[in-house]
This record gives C-alpha cells, sequence and structure tokens, in this order.
C-alpha cells in the first residue's frame, strides 16, 4: 500500500499576475517537497534547501539538477510559493515562514500545474492560502540567484 499523499492545482494555472500557494506540514518524519511542474518538467522545492530541476527521464528514472542555499524546513513551518505568470520572465519563488529564500526559478512556463506530497506513513500537511495577488511580493536583491527552467543547472 502506497503512503503517499499528494495534493494538485486542476486545471492548469494561467494569467495570473502572481499566486501565492501556502503549505504547513505536519509531520512524523521528513517533508519531501511541493513542485511545479509541466509534463515531464518540474522544479522542486526539497526540505533540505535544494531547489531541484527535473529536466528529463532516463530509464525510468527522474534526471535532476539540484543547487543548494535556500534555508531547510521542518514540519510545522510555512512553505510559500509565488508564482508570477505576468513578469517578463516568469517566476517562481519560495518563501519558508514568510522569509524569501535565495534561489528561484525564472523562465516557468505559461501554464503550469503546482503539485506537493509527502510520503512517509502517519504524514500530512494543510493548504492554508491559495489566491491570487494583485503584484507577487518577490523581491530580487543582489543576493538572489535566478535559475532558468528547462536548462541544466549547475553550481559553482
Amino acid at each position: 500500500m502506497s503512503s503517499y499523499v499528494a495534493m494538485k492545482s486542476n486545471p492548469f494555472l494561467r494569467r495570473a499576475s502572481a499566486i501565492a500557494l501556502q503549505l504547513i506540514q505536519s509531520l512524523r518524519y521528513r517533508c519531501t517537497y511541493q513542485s511545479i511542474y509541466v509534463g515531464r518538467r518540474s522544479i522542486r522545492f526539497i526540505d533540505n534547501g535544494d531547489l531541484e530541476h527535473v529536466i528529463r527521464c532516463d530509464h525510468g528514472r527522474q534526471v535532476s539538477c539540484p543547487v543548494e542555499g535556500n534555508q531547510s524546513f521542518d514540519c510545522g513551518q510555512r512553505v510559500s510559493v509565488e508564482i508570477d505568470l505576468k513578469s517578463s520572465p516568469r517566476k517562481a519563488v519560495l518563501f519558508i515562514d514568510g522569509v524569501q529564500q535565495k534561489n528561484y526559478v525564472i523562465g516557468i512556463p505559461k501554464k503550469i500545474r503546482v503539485f506537493a506530497f509527502v510520503q512517509q506513513k502517519g504524514s500530512s500537511f494543510h493548504v492554508t492560502e491559495f489566491e491570487r495577488l494583485a503584484y507577487s511580493s518577490a523581491r530580487i536583491d543582489t543576493n538572489s540567484v535566478a535559475w532558468k527552467w528547462g536548462k541544466d543547472w549547475k553550481q559553482n
């Protein structure tokens, strides 16, 4: 029996100035991730702070390009992602307990789905907000690092 618990947006999200999805995990074990995906490509915000980009499948296995630098998150923390589909380039920015994270993704597709899941027995998450925003609250500064959707990511 599978212990996966999942949530995905349906239908595809599109044409929004910004969308905020906020989750609170209540878990006995480690949290997994929330993803933004289209088809076989996705970006994932992992609980250890890594940002991953799955760009292809190789013999049934996902090939990902992880980058480090975001804060790790634990059970009970508020994890949210703002997706700005009106900006140029379109972007997805992660927040942990309201604090914007360093690594974010640009060039995301015009239509996306948001997916979140946990896989440990006894784990759960709650969607506390899913709203359209008039504008994104993300502030890109000199410490921010943009990673391009669809590219192999290499971290120095």
